[in-house]
């Protein structure tokens, strides 16, 4: 699942019920001395409640076999926010019932509880109120695109989700994906609002949000040695003079030969931006307003900031020209939207096949997959197949049969992008399946082997039911 989980027992029986599960879902399982003859378990010295504190703020996810009560105990003198706290799941000794207790959404409890309770054949118990009555999460819509959460009152407009009363969406950038897991009220008189886009806004209804797809390219040009600090109060100042949010920044752009500039390596190291460098050959081609003989004479291209924006977000038109200011040291800024937002991920395929037909008969490991993708791809019977592995902010894309070039076409565009896209077969993904297809268009894309990364999951073959039939 790539994601750091531990996993704690603290009796024998509990030991059995976690140990294969750890196996499956790659958790590190941990065990206090008094258990003995363990294999594939680290054991831990001293009291539980410092364990626990030493693993609160390394951990992705706990998972407890023991009782709630005692759990609630050791985590409430850690508890902080939902937003950073690790997915908190409690498991009985003898695996019947799974509890998603803490950080359900943002932490990815409720999703950790769902997959382990089929994983184990268990009944989970989901408390929140948008995993138990279908409701939408909010504050999950804009996640698997790498979108960053803006303003509002993100608390009040749950509670208008929760109430069941209307909220109008205003889409203005980034991908319209989500719809396809999450679906609002349409209405005249909405009580809530949500804004998914790359503007500061000021609304019209609260409560409101804001969601920042990150589909601004800043182009940058600065005189050598210009502080950090600098070109940072320079695209403050640009950006709040333009009402854009620098939470939807993409990324920087600048000519090749700024590649080594430190102000520019510390402003996106410290924003976690990647830095993207064109050639003068590339910048002098691409046309600009406001070209310029000076720097074309200094660098060999007529404009650095304003290029390098269109060219990196592959926009015809920029939404800022550019802006110069001066304060040790010059900073040009220019900005471009791109119609596709940077997700900030690098995608995977998981190709897999999921048997004979039946749930039983799909491997561990393969029903992780699936419940882990963000976007699941199949033979619209093949997916009927498997709906209770599916999660609801999953994004489903069933297509006819005879479509398989179409599905893997699909499924590397998706993960080129940034998702991970499990593409699903009958049988086994390498027999008659999808993983030939799959690899066959990477390899006509001239796939570097690594980006996306493609991992397959075995099934049991239908290759003499095929034959008998």
């Amino acid at each position: 699942m790539n994601q750091l989980i531990a996993a704690i027992a603290l009796t024998p029986n509990a030991t059995k019920t976690l140990q294969p599960l750890c196996h499956t879902i790659g958790a590190q399982l941990w065990i206090p001395e008094s258990i003995t003859n363990i294999t594939e378990a680290q054991i831990y010295t001293g009291d539980l409640k410092t364990h626990v504190a030493s693993l609160w703020d390394t951990q992705q996810a706990i998972v407890f076999c023991l009782a709630t009560g005692a759990v609630v105990r050791l985590i409430a003198p850690l508890l902080q926010h939902k937003s950073t706290d690790p997915a908190v799941i409690v498991v009985d000794e003898t695996g019947k019932f799974v509890i998603s207790l803490c950080s359900g959404h943002q932490g990815g409890a409720d999703k950790l509880t769902t997959l382990i309770a089929q994983l184990i054949g268990a009944t989970p118990v989901l408390t929140g109120v948008s995993s138990s009555l279908g409701l939408p999460a909010i504050d999950m819509l804009g996640v698997p695109f790498g979108w960053r959460r803006g303003g509002g009152d993100w608390t009040g407009v749950s509670a208008v989700v929760a109430r069941g009363e209307s909220v109008q969406v205003i889409q203005e950038a980034g991908s319209t994906l989500w719809q396809k897991a999450y679906s609002f009220e349409d209405s005249p008189s909405p009580q809530a609002q949500i804004y998914i886009t790359a503007r500061t806004v000021e609304p019209v209804i609260n409560p409101y949000i804001q969601w920042h797809p990150r589909v601004l390219w800043v182009g940058i040009g600065c005189e050598r040695g210009t502080p950090t600090e600098t070109i940072a109060q320079a695209i403050t100042k640009v950006f709040l003079e333009y009402k854009l949010a620098e939470s939807a920044i993409a990324g920087i752009a600048t000519i090749d030969i700024k590649a080594d500039e430190v102000g520019l390596l510390e402003l996106c190291q410290e924003r976690d931006l990647p830095l993207i460098t064109f050639t003068k050959e590339v910048l002098s081609a691409v046309s600009v307003p406001n070209p310029s003989n000076i720097v074309k004479s200094e660098v060999g291209t007529p404009s650095v900031a304003e290029a390098a924006a269109l060219s990196a977000s592959s926009s015809q038109t920029l939404l800022v020209t550019k802006q110069i200011f001066k304060s040790m040291g010059a900073v040009t800024i220019a900005i471009a939207q791109s119609a596709q937002e940077y997700t900030g991920r690098t995608g995977k395929l998981l190709l897999v096949g999921t048997g004979p037909g039946q749930l039983d008969q799909i491997t561990p490991a393969a029903q992780v997959a699936i419940a882990s993708a963000d976007v699941v791809i199949g033979y619209s019977l093949y997916i009927d197949l498997i709906a209770p592995l599916l999660q609801k902010e999953q994004i489903i894309e069933a297509m006819p049969i005879t479509r398989e070039r179409q599905r893997a076409e699909r499924a590397i565009e998706l993960a080129n992008w940034g998702l991970t896209v499990a593409v699903v077969s009958s049988g086994d993904s390498g027999i008659y399946g999808m993983a030939g297809i799959v690899m066959e268009q990477l390899q006509a894309a001239n796939w570097d082997g690594k980006t996306p990364s493609v991992q397959l999951f075995p099934g049991i073959s239908a290759y003499k039911q095929q034959l008998r039939a």
